[in-house]
């Protein structure tokens, strides 16, 4: 069986569960698809100085000597690769709460990335939002990350939102002049100290249906294979989707991505539905136009 395939169906059986057998189906389907270094399972994660994070329903995490063991519930935030914050059903309130609780996680204090020449690696946590269902469309789940980022500082943002058997709302690059690139992960520590890229990055939905679980994975296994340099990580086979693309036209800064001003709609239309654009400007590039 084709690798897709089988992420596909074991993406059928986490869409089946329910909200209490969630965290055990979600947990036990990621551990297939991971090799060492890496492990899973529901926990809190925890930083040097003792500040604590709520229990994730998944947090993929590093294991080490020093690390947590499954059956425990304390990952070193040094350690925690990926959060995921799983509800059954996705509203308005489950979604502010996971935000915070994935900002949280991002907040945690963590040693220094170490200074590998020519290996890129990250020691960013990936934080995604899961849920079987939502009360929300696509659309509105977008509109209202939208609306919590414009007051959160980028580093805490949520890198995904994923509804199971709807699709995913995500970050992609583009550069100016350019169509869609690629999706976009969270930038490494110093990642863009000494150069700051000219690009764009858009918030996108993607209506993926039944293959939502393969990105989601595909888009979590991109993130481990630089957290962990040489990790024996599944290479998946991503669905060729056709989209259009609308969100928000955002402007890589050197630390951060941060709103600017207010440009009124753009981008191509997703449906019926326009999202307001804004831009973000860069201490080395003026904003534009």
């Amino acid at each position: 069986m084709a690798l897709s395939q089988e992420v596909h169906e074991a993406g059928q059986e986490v869409t089946s569960a329910t909200g209490v057998t969630l965290p055990g189906i979600l947990n036990r389907i990621l551990g297939n698809f991971l090799s060492w270094p890496f492990n899973v399972t529901s926990a809190c994660v925890v930083d040097p100085d003792g500040n604590r994070t709520e229990i994730f329903a998944s947090v993929v995490y590093v294991a080490s000597g020093s690390g947590a063991t499954p059956g425990t519930h304390d990952i070193p935030a040094d350690n925690a690769a990926v959060v995921i914050d799983a509800c059954e059903c996705l509203d308005l309130e489950n979604f502010r709460a996971s935000y915070e609780r994935i900002a949280q996680a991002k907040r945690l204090k963590k040693s220094a990335a170490p200074s590998l020449e020519g290996t890129p690696i990250t020691t960013i946590t990936l934080g995604v939002i899961f849920a079987l269902r939502s009360a929300l469309p696509l659309e509105k789940c977008a509109e209202e990350l939208e609306r919590l980022n414009a007051q959160t500082p980028s580093p805490e943002w949520p890198d995904m939102v994923v509804v199971a058997s709807t699709g995913t709302v995500n970050y992609a690059v583009q550069f100016p002049g350019e169509s869609v690139s690629a999706d976009f992960l969270p930038p490494a520590e110093r990642a863009v100290v000494t150069y700051t890229p000219p690009l764009y990055v858009i918030i996108v939905m993607r209506p993926t249906e039944a293959y939502t679980f393969n990105k989601m994975l595909a888009f979590m296994i991109a993130h481990l294979n630089i957290f962990s340099p040489g990790a024996k990580s599944a290479h998946m086979a991503r669905p060729r989707i056709t989209l259009s693309f609308n969100g928000l036209v955002l402007f890589a800064t050197v630390a951060e991505l941060v709103y600017a001003q207010d440009l009124g709609s753009c981008g191509e239309t997703l449906g019926s539905s326009s999202l307001p654009g804004r831009i973000l400007t860069s201490t080395h590039f003026p904003a534009r136009r």
